[in-house]
């Protein structure tokens, strides 16, 4: 490797974490070491706090920012908003003078950004749409279920409330066998709830805890909507005359 004179080196940025991996626990003491990549020299004249350049599926990784007329290959720019088109065609006016070979290719950093998460924003609106439809077929299968159990109970719900049962009593035996389903489908399915959202999280370099009351919530609003969905046909078997179902009895 040729050495080069001060005067000849290049200057470079690197982040904290470029610092630490070179064996620096105080960033600040990276400044003014010497890099070489290739044939170049690299001096160290500052140290830049850590940021994600890539998606959270990878952790922070060592970054050198430097600067080379010879194979610099995009600029960076921050243009206002309000006048975004002018300033597109005016760039590309200029760089069609100096390039008219090379088109010029313009990306928005959001548009960037919004490109490492594109599988997850996909995969998000699928599975809207597919807790959507499922909780449509579990309602009008409930709702069902729970025409048939009043139809079959109507005489033990009309001798119920001869006798004096209350309109509790009566929401709370139509109620329950299907509560009791309920419960039993979230005990069979929150451990896979779990352990598939566990494996989800995998796939990230930064992860957080999710809290339990997350799980819970979930069940109160399970039982909610199938509390909502049998409600008026609850409510109806509650109010029916006892006479309808006892006459021919």
């Amino acid at each position: 490797m040729i050495l080069q004179t001060k005067s000849e080196r290049k200057e470079a940025l690197i982040n904290n974490t470029y610092a630490s991996m070179l064996g620096f626990e105080n960033p600040d003491e990276a400044i003014g070491i010497q890099l070489s990549s290739g044939d170049e020299v690299y001096d160290v004249v500052g140290v830049l706090k850590d940021f994600h350049f890539q998606s959270f599926h990878v952790a922070i990784e060592p970054l050198m920012y430097s600067f080379d007329d010879k194979t610099s290959r995009c600029i960076g720019l921050t243009v206002p908003t309000d006048q975004l088109q002018e300033t597109i065609n005016s760039i590309n006016d200029k760089w069609d003078q100096v390039y008219p070979d090379a088109p010029l290719q313009v990306q928005f950093l959001d548009q960037t950004i919004d490109s490492f998460y594109k599988t997850e924003k996909t995969t998000s609106k699928m599975a809207s749409v597919a807790t959507v439809i499922a909780i449509l077929i579990s309602c009008l299968g409930l709702f069902g279920l729970m025409s048939y159990s009043i139809i079959q109970k109507s005489k033990e719900l009309g001798v119920r409330k001869v006798l004096g049962a209350s309109t509790l009593n009566i929401g709370v035996i139509l109620s329950k066998e299907f509560l009791a389903l309920i419960l039993i489908a979230f005990a069979l399915t929150l451990p896979l709830a779990y352990l598939s959202i566990e494996r989800w999280m995998e796939q990230y370099a930064y992860q957080v805890d999710i809290s339990w009351w997350i799980y819970v919530l979930g069940v109160v609003l399970s039982i909610s909507v199938a509390l909502l969905t049998v409600a008026a046909k609850v409510w109806k078997a509650i109010r029916a005359n006892p006479v309808e179902s006892l006459r021919y009895e």
